[in-house]
């Protein structure tokens, strides 16, 4: 017996993927079997639409509505059918019917309005129009189809006003931002230019933007609130970051601040451009005269206080700001109230739009002052959502064990990268997937995890951060999770905040940012034997969960052919070529050395660095390797090029076009070095005291590579040097590794153990 319903399935992929011929054999085939199927009568109809048989698209719908109970789509397919045969009246008719016979279906009053503004009938658009809204207050094309048909009328406050109610539901949408600029032209010329650089802010069309926020700044804003004027400040200064002009990004901050002093924003914007062009004593400067100004907000204290360069320039200098943070750190805790509501409040968002990110690379076994700081945030939580840090009891298993996954970062990012495998390869059978994807960005990544779990959820952070809290926090709650599992507790702020809540019986973290959360509520750290030191339980206020081997099954990178050549890269062809393409804040001051006595013992090395997005820290990097290379005589510029930053594609070709990958000391790359490890470039690295320093020794262990693992800094310039300098031993490093590198995707035994791991825990409570 055929089934019917695996031809349908057939005849709409084909469809839907362009494959007319083959589709429609599909359907004639169904109909064969089945005349009375009025469905695909009407997909034929749709399908011979599309390819522009419009006498043969109409014979099919025809016989659609043959069908006692005809469909709401039949009607859509035949109106958009007589369009095309000039048969106007007819298809208004067509929709008209559709629309009587099921009201909610909202395409047809889409192609409706469309057919009558060409008729230009525009009352009956109009009604139609309101129609469509009244039965969806959320149909953004029927909203773009009012706006325009009020327009046509010269009815430009009433369009206005639609064009208003779009943007609550969409902000920033330039389906409405543009024609809504249009409609202010003749009535408030600064409006329209605010949205007209608004609808090219929000396309990141930064050039254009800049043209009309410059020309509005310049005009006279005597009617306009202060908080709209910061705003207009704030857009252009971000224009400006965006297009690598942070000097002027700095001077319009300083510019609105004159003009509209009580501007928090503003302040905590120019403070943010500061530090990222490389001046954090200055940032620091103007973050005392804001908190001065703004005593009560908790944010711009925290600046003030916990403020961090991004690059140093001395070892000496990382002590000095280190002590400044831990004294700082118990001044803003000793100085924040928790009495009221809105101290609450303060206090919440105050922590809400940073973490500690650069703590961590300065080389320190940071537990204390993250315990410190992580007791602190929760106290601000459990303050404002005392129903949620409660110890909770393990909910009956029902069946599968309900293991959750929280992230930022479910896209394509190196969290996906290593983590995915946990959820690609569980045991369904046994383990219930939840993820939780918070991040704004969704793409094929987030697509293929969704795949791999039972219910995936896109949570983006809405303006609203107390509402946001709750409906993510209730939504973890409701779904009664045995563990949750925070992959990259430090990046984003918001997780760290709901990390804050004991919003499951179980709750873990592993290293996506590798260092202790601090946190009162995480219970655990999910690392890798091979990456941890002996001892290591001391630098966690989790309990610390070895996990056999690298502790993931990292997910194999399709890497394309090299189509690029050294020269394209402003690489010499001649260079033996070293790749060092780590963040630039990963780079300590003491280990400048390394890459000048490198240097000096291979004449014809090259060192590859990624520049910082900030062009002046990429400049002070520069300035701060050259007296290394100074001290021995050598000319920086001879031996060293700093690539802007690269696409996927652009980077992959700089691996495959080096000859070595120099690991980072005290913070070895991760995904960076299995991406090396694919483009097949022999690794240096040397395990530093902490688990961050020690990605790549755990993957070259794992691989049974130990021959380029250095035991000290000295040892790691030795293996450098003579990587550069004998090329039969160069070869047969390149050789072994090509050969064990398959174990990399292969190897499970890391996730059987993360899931003996959840099956015990779950049982002992």
């Amino acid at each position: 017996m055929v089934d019917l319903s695996a031809l349908h399935q057939i005849a709409l992929t084909l469809h839907r993927q362009g494959q007319f011929a083959q589709a429609e054999q599909q359907y004639l085939q169904i109909l064969e079997l089945n005349g009375e199927d009025w469905d695909t009568w009407n997909n034929l109809g749709a399908l011979y639409y599309g390819m522009r048989h419009y006498e043969a698209a109409f014979n099919a719908v025809q016989s659609a509505l043959m069908s006692d109970r005809p469909k709401a789509m039949y009607y859509c397919t035949l109106g958009l059918v007589l369009e095309q045969l000039g048969r106007v009246r007819d298809a208004i008719t067509a929709y008209h019917r559709g629309i009587e016979l099921d009201p909610h279906q909202l395409e047809l009053y889409t192609n409706l309005t469309a057919l009558l503004c060409d008729q230009k009938e525009w009352m009956e658009a109009e009604l139609i129009c309101r129609q469509a809204i009244a039965i969806d207050k959320n149909h953004l094309d029927s909203y773009s189809n009012l706006g325009l048909v009020l327009m046509s009328q010269d009815k430009q406050e009433a369009a206005i006003e639609v064009y208003e109610q779009a943007l609550q539901i969409q902000p920033s949408d330039p389906r409405f931002l543009i024609p809504l600029g249009t409609a202010l032209i003749p009535i408030n010329e600064p409006r329209a230019l605010f949205n007209f650089g608004d609808a090219y802010y929000f396309q990141h069309r930064y050039d254009e933007a800049v043209y009309y926020y410059q020309t509005l700044i310049d005009a006279p804003l005597a009617d306009w609130s202060s908080s709209s004027i910061a705003q207009l400040y704030a857009r252009l200064g971000d224009c400006c970051r965006r297009l690598q002009q942070p000097e002027a990004a700095i001077s319009i901050y300083q510019q609105g601040l004159e003009r509209c002093s009580g501007s928090s924003g503003l302040y905590l914007e120019l403070i943010w451009t500061l530090r990222a062009n490389g001046d954090p004593q200055q940032a620091i400067a103007i973050a005392q005269t804001a908190s001065v100004q703004f005593p009560h907000d908790v944010f711009l204290k925290r600046e003030y206080h916990l403020l961090l360069p991004i690059l140093y320039q001395t070892t000496h200098e990382i002590e000095d700001y280190r002590h400044r943070f831990s004294d700082g750190l118990s001044s803003i805790i000793d100085s924040t109230p928790l009495h009221t509501p809105a101290d609450r409040q303060n206090a919440l968002l105050g922590v809400s739009v940073a973490t500690n990110f650069y703590l961590q690379y300065q080389g320190y076994n940071d537990r204390d002052l993250q315990r410190q700081y992580g007791e602190w945030v929760h106290g601000i939580m459990a303050a404002n959502y005392p129903q949620w840090v409660t110890p909770l009891t393990m909910p009956p298993l029902n069946g599968r064990i309900r293991i959750g996954y929280l992230s930022n970062f479910f896209c394509d990012h190196t969290i996906s990268k290593l983590f995915m495998g946990w959820c690609k390869y569980a045991n369904h059978d046994l383990f219930h997937i939840h993820t939780y994807h918070l991040g704004q960005r969704v793409d094929e990544w987030t697509q293929e995890l969704s795949q791999f779990s039972d219910v995936l959820y896109h949570l983006p952070l809405q303006t609203d951060l107390d509402l946001y809290l709750r409906q993510v926090a209730q939504q973890i709650i409701t779904d009664q999770l045995h563990v949750l599992v925070y992959p990259d507790l430090g990046m984003s702020p918001i997780t760290t905040l709901l990390a804050a809540l004991r919003l499951a019986p179980v709750q873990a973290m592993s290293w996506g940012h590798p260092t202790t959360s601090g946190l009162p509520t995480m219970d655990f750290m999910l690392s890798s034997e091979l990456m941890e030191p002996t001892n290591s339980a001391i630098h966690y206020t989790e309990t610390l969960i070895n996990l056999p081997g690298l502790g993931i099954c990292p997910i194999r990178p399709t890497i394309p052919p090299c189509t690029t050549t050294r020269a394209d890269f402003q690489i010499r062809p001649d260079g033996f070529v070293y790749l060092s393409c780590q963040s630039l804040y990963k780079y300590l001051p003491h280990y400048d050395w390394v890459f000048a006595h490198i240097a000096q013992q291979v004449p014809h090395a090259q060192f590859v660095f990624i520049a910082n997005e900030n062009i002046a820290l990429s400049q002070q990097f520069a300035q701060r390797l050259q007296s290394s290379f100074t001290d021995l005589g050598l000319n920086i510029e001879d031996y060293c090029v700093i690539l802007p930053r690269l696409s996927q594609e652009a980077y992959w070709d700089v691996n495959q076009l080096a000859d070595v990958y120099l690991d980072t000391l005290d913070w070895s790359g991760g995904i960076s070095t299995l991406e090396a490890i694919a483009c097949n470039v022999p690794i240096v690295t040397c395990p530093g005291q902490l688990m961050r320093g020690r990605h790549g020794y755990g993957i070259l262990s794992f691989l049974n590579l130990g021959a380029t693992i250095a035991s000290d800094v000295h040892e790691y310039v030795a293996i450098a040097v003579r990587l550069g300098t004998d090329p039969q031993w160069y070869q047969s490093i390149k050789t072994d590794q090509m050969k064990q590198t398959e174990n990399l995707y292969t190897d499970r035994t890391g996730i059987k153990a993360l899931e003996e791991f959840y099956r015990r825990v779950v049982s002992v409570c």
